[in-house]
């Protein structure tokens, strides 16, 4: 059997796994009339948003310009798209 490439579903689902290994508490984002924010929110010393990606997937010009403004103000914004990625993002905020 082939190994099939990574999809923004397989991130998703070890990205809310590995969450619930650290305690993280999780949301799903919904913003009100902004376009491209990033769709999670974690909790877990701090608080951070983080938009997921397949591996080869790339931001939207309008994602990268909320992600932009949001870092400008001083808000944690990451873009994850890996396995790796996401374990080094948890380990990161844990401390």
């Amino acid at each position: 059997m082939k190994d099939r490439p990574l999809l923004e579903g397989d991130i998703r689902d070890y990205f809310l796994k590995v969450a619930k290994q650290y305690r993280a508490v999780v949301r799903k984002a919904t913003w009100y009339r902004r376009k491209g924010a990033p769709d999670w929110f974690v909790a877990l010393n701090g608080s951070h948003f983080v938009e997921l990606k397949r591996p080869d997937g790339d931001l939207e010009d309008h994602q990268e310009r909320e992600i932009k403004l949001l870092l400008r103000k001083g808000v944690d914004v990451r873009v994850l798209d890996s396995y790796e990625g996401i374990e080094d993002f948890f380990e990161e905020i844990k401390k």
